[in-house]
């Protein structure tokens, strides 16, 4: 079973990702904001990778 670690001030939580959606669920508010910042830190990543690639593109 692959186990989630999420380390916070004073804790270090272990989660199963079925655990993690099961209390996302609850709050649906915060699921969408845990998406979008998701998808921002991929965008993050991809652009992060292009430029060490040297590939930027100037617009």
């Amino acid at each position: 079973m692959n186990y989630i670690k999420i380390q916070l001030p004073k804790h270090i939580l272990v989660l199963t990702a079925q655990e993690i959606e099961h209390l996302l669920a609850k709050d649906p508010e915060l699921w969408a904001r845990a998406i979008g910042r998701g998808k921002g830190v991929l965008r993050y990543e991809r652009m992060k990778a292009r430029e060490e690639a040297g590939e930027t593109t100037k617009v």
